[in-house]
């Protein structure tokens, strides 16, 4: 038989190989009807293996084929090696029209690393398949960067490839965010086109809001009041359902993220141990190396021992010179000697307490480079969110197990997952809580509603000035927002009370932790870390330093593509890629 021939083999003799690279069989229902209809129009290919076939290409044939009832299929048998067949089945992925863009670049890239004598570029599988060089670039610019629900999305059809393009620059979380939205609403291309392009100016605003203005759908803000009195029940029940489900799905969700985020802090823990351990830095050996006293005796031979070979110097002046200077040392070393019980036993503190927090996973240095936000704890899509490793490092060092710590600035509640985590109790305060949040309760953080010298500690994390507003101009209540304070003088005088307040329920000998980071706006610096440290001061707290955290991704604009620098490319001052953790004291 030829290899251009076929027979018809039943499918029960057929078997696969698990070695497509075809993982997910899309539509394999509408195919079987069109296979009930029209039988099987192209023959697979398959290779003896041992009493049955394998099949090399048309699973997917044979699949529909045994949903359609059918009791045999037409096929080519060839004989042929494991790598000949897994490049027929990567070029047939190629060829196929049902496949995405993404996906034939999978099979591309496939065929140029497992054949790399072969396939030797781009170029050379264009000419072979004859396929369009630039069709095979479209294909291997959306290789590996399409998420698996994108992927899914755009077989099925509820996606177009034109929309993959503008996808692929994000994430693959990103990805699926966005792709649900243009789903859900049944966006047309060119509603897409313009909800992403709005996404790219504004990443913080809500999509719902983005969707709802490229859609035509306008809001339209009534009082409760101007309802019939049915309707305000309605509304009333909606709200009450949808806050009970909010509580629900945040219950869970907390749960999930805090035995994760155990997982993680164990790790670190087992990780720091382990490099203690390498650099054989644990109490016992510190005890032993650094601070055990060498026995007097010992010191006593080696000193006659030196004073015996001053007799050896032939130099007069060396002689004399060391004679006098021997006496002086051994002076010293004998006063040390005293001291040196009390030294070990200040300075073994020290270095356990060093070994403790190197252990717990804290950063021991002032420069702190924490990468991506981590997502165990509050929410990453929130205004201005606290990375919670900041909060972690702060809560470690500077508190015990049930302590109670402040947030008086709780925004998506960071500070009440980390705590919660590490078994401190946090009150959490905002001007404007978040819905899904009811832990964190409503307030101006001017008037802190705590006695005196009530908690241990204090993260606070205040809007900077003039970058992102946490109320809306719409806002009935017209909230004393401190990130929509008109200058700077004005966001200083608001701040100011809210310091005052934290000194005042603060325990003595405790620590206000403030994260902030300084501004460049229209061209001039503007020093907030320093005035805020001035206020604190000021409100009566001892200035105890601080740790520089390197932001991650400090881009404010992105324009065809290309990322562009905000302070670099319209001012003349340094491009400023860190914020500072700043440490204030209550004395006693």
């Amino acid at each position: 038989m030829s290899e251009t021939e076929f027979t018809m083999i039943p499918i029960d003799l057929l078997v696969f190989s698990g070695r497509n690279p075809r993982i997910e069989m899309r539509g394999l229902e509408e195919f079987a009807e069109n296979i009930k209809e029209y039988g099987v129009l192209e023959p697979i290919i398959v290779r003896p293996k041992e009493e049955k076939f394998e099949v090399v290409v048309g699973e997917r044939r044979v699949r529909a084929s045994n949903i359609a009832g059918l009791k045999e299929v037409p096929a080519i048998i060839r004989a042929i090696t494991d790598r000949q067949a897994d490049e027929l089945r990567l070029i047939e992925n190629i060829h196929r029209e049902d496949l995405i863009d993404a996906e034939k670049g999978d099979a591309i890239y496939a065929l140029i690393e497992n054949y790399p004598d072969k396939y030797l570029s781009i170029a050379s599988i264009a000419e072979k398949l004859a396929i369009p060089y630039n069709t095979i670039l479209k294909w291997c610019r959306y290789s590996r960067r399409v998420s698996d629900f994108v992927k899914d999305a755009v077989g099925s059809a509820r996606l177009g490839e034109d929309q993959v393009g503008y996808l692929i620059k994000y994430d693959h979380a990103t990805q699926d965010k966005l792709a649900e939205i243009i789903i859900e609403r049944k966006m047309t291309s060119t509603q897409a086109r313009e909800f992403f392009r709005l996404y790219s100016t504004n990443p913080e605003q809500k999509l719902d809001e983005i969707a709802d203005e490229v859609t035509g759908i306008k809001k339209v803000r009534i009082s409760l009041h101007e309802l019939s009195e049915e309707a305000q029940r309605e509304v009333q029940q909606i709200l009450e359902r949808k806050k009970e489900e909010s509580r629900t799905i945040q219950t869970e969700t907390v749960k999930e993220k805090m035995k994760e985020s155990r997982k993680i802090t164990e790790r670190k823990k087992k990780e720091a141990r382990r490099r203690l351990e390498k650099k054989a830095m644990t109490p016992e050996v510190l005890q032993s190396a650094v601070l055990q006293q060498i026995p007097r005796e010992d010191i006593l031979k080696k000193t006659e021992a030196i004073i015996e070979r001053l007799d050896e110097i032939k130099h007069p002046y060396q002689r004399e010179r060391m004679v006098e200077v021997v006496p002086k040392e051994l002076e010293k070393l004998e006063k040390r000697l005293e001291k040196a019980p009390e030294r070990r036993e200040r300075v073994e503190h020290k270095l356990n307490r060093l070994y403790e927090l190197q252990t717990e996973g804290v950063f021991l240095s002032t420069l702190w480079d924490i990468g991506e936000r981590a997502e165990y704890a509050g929410s990453k899509d929130f205004h201005g969110n606290c990375p919670p490793q900041v909060i972690e490092q702060c809560v470690l060092r500077l508190t015990k197990k049930g302590d109670v710590v402040l947030d008086p600035m709780a925004g998506s509640g960071t500070a009440i997952d980390v705590c919660n985590l590490l078994n401190r109790k946090c009150i959490a305060y905002d001007i404007k809580p978040p819905e899904w949040r009811n832990d964190i309760v409503r307030n101006d953080s001017r008037k802190i509603p705590l006695d005196n010298n009530s908690v241990d500690m204090i993260f606070l994390h205040p809007p900077y000035w003039g970058m992102v507003y946490y109320t809306v101009d719409e806002d009935e209540e017209k909230l004393s927002d401190l990130s929509r304070a008109p200058t700077l003088e004005e966001y200083l005088r608001m701040l100011k009370p809210v310091l005052q307040e934290c000194y005042r329920i603060l325990k003595p000998n405790k620590y206000l932790c403030i994260l902030l980071g300084d501004r460049i706006k229209e061209g001039k610096f503007i020093p907030l870390c320093r005035k805020t440290a001035n206020l604190s001061e000021g409100a009566g707290f001892t200035d105890c330093g601080y740790a520089v955290k390197f932001t991650s991704g400090a881009t404010s604009l992105e324009i065809k593509g290309q990322m562009i620098y905000a302070e670099l490319a319209y001012t003349e001052n340094l491009k400023i890629e860190h914020d500072l953790v700043m440490f204030f004291r209550k004395e006693e």
